[in-house]
């Protein structure tokens, strides 16, 4: 596995849901599998590390970060480097290079690719390809892309909008949709735990633009004037202390938490009136499922890519980007009796088994073929 994301630190949360996908895999005890990628670091930082967690084997290289464009791509090419040739050394030269997110490790799997045949496919979870975040654009990128999907072997995307969004980019390839983990052995209804008897909204993210917090804590004040005892709880990869010097507020019931463990989010999913979800776009939006699965309501706007959430239970949409609006349908949850979610739906769907199933069978279909 060449990834382009990687988690930077303990409290970085970058590309956790590529490393749950790998394990998922690793979990059917099918293939050796690795994973290398290059993480930009200040000075004093070791070069490079390599451990085994879940069964897959980590080679991860460490690059001086800075400014300058050329030199940091020249530095980055030689971390991928270093982190091929541990592999290598390790393990041998592999029979399939899997590519998770095509920029910026892209072209060095175009590189692996000419000068030792070896074979790749892509898993692709950017946003930037969407018609609304508008952001593949950029000549050398939009050249790099298009070059290292028409040499890939398949083309796998964590949902059907994005697929779509690819093909609209006319990057012709042969395309999957294989989702994202839920972990739905800690994502799970837990009857020893209830919902909260006074109004609780949860927002998990980590305080992006795209993300609209500023929306939902002006319809959260709203909803706080009539129900003084409501509670906003926020939970995500975000330092509370710069959270609150970014925002406004108002910050009246409203707890930002930062990073949480699996077991504590699951605990707040559980205990939530609803999970609130206002972003502008979305590839996947994980949150979503794994609210669900422990039967939370859910508050989102009308993303393409949610809606395809809404097999296992309602949605409560929000047709408008309007504080009023996000009000009034909190209310009206809050209100309203919980409705029941399809736990199992998720878990064939979404669970780790299921997803390590549907990639074995793409997998082993691109390796015959070869």
């Amino acid at each position: 596995m060449l990834s382009s994301w990687y988690p930077e630190n303990a409290n970085s949360r970058n590309g956790l849901f590529i490393t749950r996908q790998v394990e998922a895999l690793a979990s059917l005890n099918v293939f050796r599998l690795g994973l290398i990628a290059a993480v930009p670091t200040s000075a004093g930082r070791k070069d490079f590390e390599s451990f085994e967690r879940a069964g897959l084997h980590h080679h991860i290289a460490y690059y001086r970060a800075g400014n300058f464009a050329l030199l940091q791509g020249l530095r980055y090419a030689l971390a991928i480097w270093r982190a091929y040739r541990s592999y290598v050394k390790e393990a041998g030269k592999p029979d399939l290079l899997f590519l998770q997110v095509v920029w910026k490790a892209g072209w060095m799997a175009l590189k692996f690719h000419f000068l030792f045949n070896l074979p790749y496919v892509v898993m692709e979870h950017w946003s930037g390809y969407l018609p609304e975040a508008a952001s593949f654009k950029g000549f050398w990128r939009r050249y790099i892309t298009r070059m290292v999907i028409d040499r890939a072997e398949q083309v796998f995307t964590v949902s059907a909008h994005l697929k779509r969004a690819m093909l609209q980019q006319g990057l012709q390839n042969r395309y999957a949709v294989v989702p994202n983990v839920v972990d739905t052995a800690i994502y799970k209804p837990q009857s020893e735990r209830k919902r909260s008897e006074s109004p609780l909204f949860l927002h998990v993210s980590n305080l992006a633009e795209v993300k609209q917090f500023d929306l939902l804590l002006a319809a959260f004040a709203q909803f706080q004037s009539r129900y003084t005892d409501a509670q906003l709880l926020v939970a995500g990869a975000f330092a509370p202390q710069e959270a609150r010097k970014q925002f406004a507020g108002p910050w009246q019931g409203v707890s930002l938490l930062g990073v949480q463990a699996p077991e504590s989010l699951a605990v707040l999913y559980t205990q939530a009136t609803a999970l609130l979800l206002a972003s502008k776009f979305e590839t996947f939006s994980i949150v979503v499922p794994e609210a669900m699965a422990c039967g939370a309501e859910v508050i989102a706007a009308p993303l393409p890519a949610v809606k395809e959430h809404e097999a296992f239970g309602k949605i409560n949409w929000v047709e408008q980007p309007d504080a009023g609006a996000w009000c009034a349908q909190m209310e009206q949850v809050w209100k309203s009796q919980p409705l029941p979610h399809d736990f199992e739906g998720i878990h064939a769907a979404y669970g780790e088994q299921a997803v390590a199933e549907q990639l074995l069978k793409h997998i082993n279909r691109v390796l015959h073929a070869s």
